[in-house]
């Protein structure tokens, strides 16, 4: 549950970086951020969930940014006046990347993989 709350604040926050970074994404409004987001929060979480545990770090990781990438690059597609190239979506994937590498570690450090 501590790392679905965390990508919740921080899905967003990266896909808005991604915004202000990389010429290769735009977004006109906050809603493109917070939709595409939720969604990559809830699917990275679901991801976790089933693969993250002591071992599988790299494995985990590398689907996420599979994941990321194929998510803002399609979901990107069908909201208005949102604009994400494939080089845009695999620079915004690469900082998800970072981030869920540093929470996978934090996770598994913090033995919060077991589940229920």
């Amino acid at each position: 549950m501590t790392g679905l709350l965390i990508k919740l604040l921080i899905c967003p926050a990266i896909i808005f970086l991604s915004d202000i970074l990389f010429k290769e994404v735009y977004f006109p409004s906050f809603y493109g951020y917070l939709f595409i987001g939720m969604i990559l929060a809830a699917t990275a979480h679901l991801l976790e969930v089933f693969i993250l545990k002591p071992g599988t770090l790299w494995r985990s990781t590398l689907i996420d940014f599979a994941a990321a990438f194929a998510l803002v690059y399609m979901l990107s597609a069908i909201l208005p006046g949102v604009s994400v190239s494939m080089l845009g979506a695999v620079n915004t994937a690469l900082l998800f990347l970072f981030s869920e590498y540093a929470l996978h570690l934090w996770l598994i450090w913090r033995n919060k993989t077991r589940k229920a």
